[in-house]
């Protein structure tokens, strides 16, 4: 089965996220992208949209991961093009780090979100229904490749991350 989570409060600084996920024992550069960020450089731009927007306070960044089924067997060209889409759901408003790990029994995928929207400077805020909605689209990019699903209640983490509203808390 494949795995799907956004991580709930991490205790890392966004430089110490970003150098876990960009860390040479666990990934190498083919399979690191930015999306609207260069890899090399996405702390330095991550931190310059948070000054430009005067939103340096509060939560960083977002953490969020997919792990591919143990069984699956495809090239790292496709997988990085399936981790690519997944990616693409926050991509159009936010800055997002995306790196492809190999230390563990399943290949995974770790998402480091800028919490600031790129053009207009709001906090990143996701409801349970967001949240419902965005796995039902990594479904459909999984089940296009015939790639097990990802199951669609909310983890642990998820779960924490609600307010009594049902809203995912505010990163402000």
């Amino acid at each position: 089965m494949s795995y799907f989570e956004f991580v709930g409060k991490n205790p890392r600084t966004l430089y110490g996220m970003i150098n876990y996920a960009k860390n040479e024992k666990k990934t190498k550069p083919p399979l690191m992208y930015g999306f609207g960020v260069h890899p090399d450089s996405a702390y330095e731009e991550m931190s310059a949209v948070k000054e430009i927007w005067h939103q340096t306070g509060g939560r960083k960044y977002r953490q969020f991961f997919f792990s591919f089924d143990s069984n699956v067997n495809l090239p790292d060209e496709i997988l990085m093009e399936i981790g690519y889409k997944i990616g693409l759901y926050y991509a159009n408003d936010y800055q997002i780090l995306m790196t492809m790990h190999f230390n563990t029994n399943n290949i995974h995928i770790h998402y480091v979100l800028n919490t600031v929207n790129i053009y207009t400077g709001k906090k990143f805020r996701q409801i349970r229904q967001d949240l419902y909605n965005y796995k039902l689209y990594i479904n459909q990019i999984l089940n296009s490749y015939n790639l097990p699903l990802i199951k669609m209640h909310l983890t642990k983490a998820e779960a924490a991350e609600l307010d009594e509203t049902n809203d995912i808390v505010t990163t402000e």
